[in-house]
């Protein structure tokens, strides 16, 4: 009975199957049966002179064929013979005839090669490399000659730093090759010269190559102030005033201290200055001090300075002292308290108000002292002295010391 059954599931199975693929075929049939092929002209190709020409037709399921063939064209020669390419050193020319549509060749023929076509080249020297002039076949680059243009290897000016006198300077320009050769002016190169030239400034000279050259260059020269003049100083004992003459095409001046290096103190427009203190401190007495001015000029570029001058100025000294005095054997032997000086001056008188005393100056370098010779024994001696400095080839001097009577 159960296998009864199951026989009669697979006819059924079967059955349902076999009816299912006969539907697609009828439907598949019938689909196939229903698209009709639409074309519609998609481009032509017009006939050439070896190829036909015809007309492309398109359905929008995507088939296509070809169509509506018309004739080739054929050539159409022209008469005359004609040149295709001249004759060169390198290669035979070409001529023939031609067809005036689609300029096919036919009836060729060669003409021979010619001779070379000899040109003078010219590659100009610069400031960073050598150039040439050289001989040779203007087709095929063939040399015959070759000869080095060499380099620029200077270029400079004869003066480059000029004192202000009122007139204009023109500077001269020398440029040579790197042979050592001058170069000629207006031949290898031109100059303009920057306009003026005559007040204090930086000027520039625009040097421009031609010929067998080429670049350019800018030079600078300057036109400084005069230097100061006629510098003159009056020490105190903690400052010292210094004055000088103006100098010409000049805005200022600074003042530097001249010690290991120089130092900038003061920088004025005025013709004097009064230096009373470097770094917040007072000039000390009796020392030397170096002084150093330079008049400058302002510009774009920053200031433009003279050649500098140095003046030594020497501070007063303070007021002296007297320290020990000693008489022995008629000699009268006075000491100074030491203190910054050059020297010192002691005087020796028999009365207070000093009239024709006896006067001895001591340079500070050997003794702080100095002995009378030849003092009247039992006899009073008024005794005084004083430091001084020399500055500028004067003796200044400090305040005499307190008097100091003596009985010898």
């Amino acid at each position: 009975m159960g296998d009864n059954m199951n026989k009669a599931k697979n006819v059924i199975l079967y059955c349902i199957s076999l009816n299912a693929i006969l539907s697609f075929v009828v439907l598949f049939a019938f689909a196939g049966e229903q698209h009709q092929h639409k074309f519609a002209e998609l481009y032509s190709a017009k006939s050439t002179c070896t190829e036909k020409g015809f007309t492309v037709y398109s359905c929008d399921c995507g088939e296509s064929y070809k169509g509506n063939y018309t004739d080739a064209l054929g050539h159409i020669f022209s008469n005359d013979v004609v040149c295709f390419r001249k004759s060169t050193c390198i290669q035979k020319g070409e001529g023939g005839r031609y067809c005036k549509r689609c300029y096919a060749k036919t009836d060729i023929v060669y003409y021979s090669k010619t001779s070379h076509t000899p040109v003078y080249v010219t590659v100009k020297a610069t400031a960073k490399k050598n150039g040439e002039r050289r001989k040779e076949c203007s087709i095929c680059k063939k040399l015959y000659s070759k000869t080095v243009i060499p380099k620029i290897s200077s270029i400079k000016l004869d003066k480059k730093i000029y004192v202000y006198v009122g007139r204009v300077k023109t500077p001269s320009v020398t440029v040579k090759d790197a042979n050592g050769k001058k170069l000629k002016k207006d031949k290898d190169y031109s100059l303009v010269y920057q306009k003026g030239r005559k007040k204090t400034g930086v000027y520039s000279v625009n040097v421009t190559f031609k010929g067998n050259y080429e670049g350019t260059k800018t030079l600078f020269f300057k036109i400084r102030p005069t230097a100061v003049k006629n510098i003159t100083a009056s020490p105190s004992i903690s400052s010292v005033y210094l004055s000088w003459d103006k100098s010409k095409g000049a805005d200022g001046y600074e003042i530097y201290l001249k010690n290991k290096k120089l130092k900038l103190i003061k920088d004025t427009e005025n013709l004097y200055c009064t230096l009373g203190k470097i770094d917040g401190k007072k000039l000390k007495s009796g020392t030397d001090y170096v002084f150093v001015i330079k008049s400058y000029k302002k510009t774009e570029k920053g200031k433009i300075y003279s050649t500098s001058v140095s003046k030594k100025v020497s501070t007063k000294p303070q007021k002296a002292s007297i320290g020990k005095v000693k008489s022995v054997n008629g000699n009268l032997t006075v000491t100074s308290v030491k203190q910054n000086c050059h020297g010192y001056e002691f005087l020796l008188s028999t009365n207070k108000s000093f009239s024709n005393p006896k006067r001895v100056s001591v340079k500070a370098e050997k003794s702080t002292s100095y002995t009378f010779k030849s003092v009247t024994k039992g006899k009073k001696y008024y005794l005084k002295v004083r430091a001084y400095v020399v500055s500028g080839g004067e003796k200044y001097y400090g305040y005499y010391s307190d008097v100091k009577t003596v009985k010898t």
